[in-house]
């Protein structure tokens, strides 16, 4: 990820952003491939799936040590990094003093406090969700999965859309229309379910694909930040730092949503309370 940074720093302003949104496309393109895994290759009654067939623990097991295993020889072999020069050696102490400028700097500041608080409100949910999914959508495994693998593709498409329109599109514009057009998809497919009008897991999974191409604006406008936040040598801690903070919002929202739900009665965790 450091080395993400590092290169994207090199991009011309006028197409900067185009790497962080390729390298971003792969790894969406990796995720769907792992959803189509589980839901052909773990779909069995072992997995309370729907296939008399399925691979056990073992050899899942052995088909993703499989690539992870040839991953070792493929960066020491293609992956070439040229060697700095002396000259640009910079000290510990030297290291540590323009760290810490960029650190204690206010804009350094308000971007790690938006990193810490937009997961941490955003991503409040209620503990009604799966039991809801599974008890009243009756949304399936393989549905489950192949709806996830179509998601991953728009959420390639979302990328690719902002990497040819959006690169210089306001981000505060994008952040908040990609943001209230997921809480009203959310809203429509939840309440027609909750309240017993529309209870179809096709329908409900419909969720998870519409979501998909404002949900990729969005994350990716929030990536953008830390290319611009990034000094010359320090690119990894940044991109750490900043990450860290990112995802340090995403428990402490899930411990507020048990909190917030769980004083709900009858509970909303309890599977029988969702059976007429």
């Amino acid at each position: 990820d450091g080395l993400l940074v590092e290169y994207a720093k090199r991009e011309p302003l006028e197409t900067r952003g185009s790497m962080q949104t390729k390298a971003y496309t792969s790894r969406s393109a990796g995720s769907a491939c792992a959803n189509l895994f589980v839901g052909l290759c773990m779909n069995g009654k072992l997995y309370n799936g729907q296939f008399e067939w399925g691979f056990s623990f073992t050899d899942i097991c052995g088909c993703f040590a499989l690539p992870a295993a040839l991953m070792v020889p493929v960066s020491l072999l293609l992956i070439h990094e040229p060697a700095a020069s002396k000259t640009s050696y910079m000290s510990c102490g030297a290291y540590a003093r323009v760290s810490w400028e960029l650190m204690s700097s206010q804009a350094f500041l308000f971007v790690v406090v938006f990193q810490f608080f937009f997961p941490l409100i955003s991503q409040i949910s209620t503990t009604a969700g799966g039991l809801v999914k599974q008890e009243w959508a009756h949304v399936h495994n393989l549905q489950n999965q192949m709806f996830s693998v179509f998601g991953n593709l728009l959420f390639v498409l979302g990328l690719s859309l902002v990497k040819k329109h959006f690169l210089h599109t306001s981000w505060h514009c994008m952040l908040l229309v990609t943001n209230v057009t997921l809480w009203c998809i959310d809203a429509l497919f939840v309440t027609l379910t909750v309240f017993d009008i529309v209870r179809n897991q096709y329908f409900y999974l419909g969720e998870t694909v519409l979501v998909e191409i404002p949900a990729a604006a969005s994350f990716v406008v929030s990536t953008f930040v830390m290319v611009e936040m990034a000094d010359d040598g320090n690119e990894g801690l940044v991109y750490g730092l900043l990450s860290t903070t990112m995802n340090l919002g995403s428990p402490f929202a899930r411990a507020l949503g048990n909190q917030i739900f769980g004083a709900f009665k009858p509970s909303l965790s309890n599977a029988e309370n969702y059976i007429k």
